[in-house]
């Protein structure tokens, strides 16, 4: 029978972890910036090792719960810390924003009706995907007039006066159609 210094390593580790673990600490503790400097030397070097390990830690159930705790922990330091970092790349951030609402029209749309529902307090929403359905439903003519022109989202009872946003109160109109209604409802 030959030596077999792997079993033999974690039969050993395993017989005495106890006493390896609290030396490791020990260790640690009387070293810390020993340790502190090697760990931050092997990050450097391993960029894409420490982005996966931090990935799989925070998609995990404890790290969800860890970051929640955090977030709820430090709520105030986080708000300062972001209001900080917005105040010194406001313009980057306008730039983005920009060229995401140029790229994304029909999504930033969406975006700003969802919050105009939300303003008046109504209840429901709707998606693009339905949206773009009841579109094609109309064979994407205005149901007013009829005619083959840009349509635009119109509440049959008017969230003004107390209609829900659900895509069941939606019909597609063309702009002049739409407003010519205004808040009106259809008879």
């Amino acid at each position: 029978m030959t030596f077999n210094k792997q079993q033999w390593s974690r039969d050993y580790y395993l017989k005495n972890k106890e006493r390896i673990t609290a030396r490791n600490e020990a260790y640690r503790v009387s070293h810390q910036e020993v340790v502190t400097k090697r760990n931050l030397k092997w990050q450097k070097n391993n960029p894409d090792k420490v982005r996966a390990m931090q990935y799989r830690s925070n998609r995990s159930i404890k790290g969800k719960a860890r970051m929640k705790r955090y977030r709820d922990t430090h709520k105030a330091e986080r708000s300062e810390l972001f209001k900080k970092w917005y105040a010194k790349n406001k313009k980057r951030m306008n730039a983005l924003h920009c060229s995401w609402v140029a790229n994304n029209p029909e999504k930033s749309k969406q975006m700003d009706r969802i919050q105009y529902a939300r303003r008046k307090k109504a209840e429901g929403t709707f998606t693009l995907t339905e949206w773009e359905a009841v579109k094609k439903k109309s064979n994407y003519r205005c149901a007013k007039c009829g005619k083959k022109k840009k349509l635009t989202v119109d509440h049959i009872h008017p969230l003004s006066r107390g209609g829900t946003n659900y895509i069941s109160n939606i019909q597609p109109l063309c702009k002049s159609c739409n407003c010519s209604k205004n808040a009106r409802t259809d008879k």
